[in-house]
């Protein structure tokens, strides 16, 4: 089953210049598949795409995922993650953990399985 479906919301992606006030930024989740029965415990296929550069480094404390830094102009440079993740509770930890590298959440996409 293909449907499409857009969330819109706003995130606490931490400090913003070293002050006591938390950046916000709004972030788009989008999902392009609906798998007939889906669970919050089955893998899935996610990209994620944050604000900031993020070394490959990190894939293995990212559950895995690829790691892609992109400079768009003058303006800002984003860090695309695609990856499987087994569950939503391994997603939650790979979100926690850009959260705490304070990489503002741009969006969360899950793919269609191939």
């Amino acid at each position: 089953m293909l449907a499409v479906r857009q969330a819109q919301g706003v995130f606490d992606c931490g400090r913003d210049n070293g002050r006591n006030h938390a950046k916000m930024v709004k972030a788009i989740i989008t999902v392009d598949f609906i798998g007939k029965n889906m669970k919050i415990y089955q893998p899935a296929t996610y990209r994620i795409t944050v604000e900031g550069h993020l070394d490959d480094s990190w894939s293995d404390c990212l559950g895995g995922m690829t790691i892609t830094t992109s400079s768009h102009g003058d303006q800002c440079v984003m860090t695309t993650l695609v990856g499987r993740v087994r569950d939503q509770a391994e997603l939650s930890g790979v979100l926690n953990t850009l959260y705490e590298f304070h990489l503002p959440l741009l969006a969360v996409k899950i793919l269609p399985p191939e």
